[in-house]
C-alpha cells in the first residue's frame, strides 16, 4: 500500500516543482504588450466553449431551472458590455 503512496508523493512533487520552474521562468518575465498579445486570443477562444454551455445547458432534458440559464447569459452579456467601456476607458481616461 505505501508504494502507490509514495510514487503519487513523487509525481506531485515534480508536478509543483514543474510549475513553480513554469511561474518563474514565463509569466513573471512576460511584458505587458506580449500579455495583452496573448490576451485578445485567449478571450476569443474562450466563448466557444461558454457558448456551447449555454446551449447545452438549455437543453430540454437537463430540466435546468430557467434561472439559471438566465444567470449564465447575463453573465455573458456582461462581459459583452464591459468590451466597449474598456475600450472607452482607454480612449477617453487613456488606462
Amino acid at each position: 500500500v505505501q508504494q502507490p503512496i509514495d510514487s503519487i508523493i513523487s509525481s506531485s512533487s515534480q508536478t509543483i516543482a514543474f510549475l513553480n520552474g513554469l511561474n518563474d521562468n514565463i509569466l513573471t518575465n512576460i511584458d505587458q504588450n506580449a500579455a495583452e498579445q496573448i490576451a485578445g486570443p485567449f478571450f476569443g477562444a474562450s466563448l466557444f466553449p461558454y457558448l456551447g454551455f449555454l446551449f447545452f445547458l438549455n437543453v430540454p432534458q437537463n430540466e435546468t431551472p430557467k434561472g439559471v440559464t438566465v444567470g449564465f447569459a447575463t453573465c455573458l452579456l456582461f462581459v459583452f458590455l464591459t468590451i466597449p467601456a474598456a475600450i472607452a476607458a482607454k480612449v477617453w481616461y487613456d488606462v
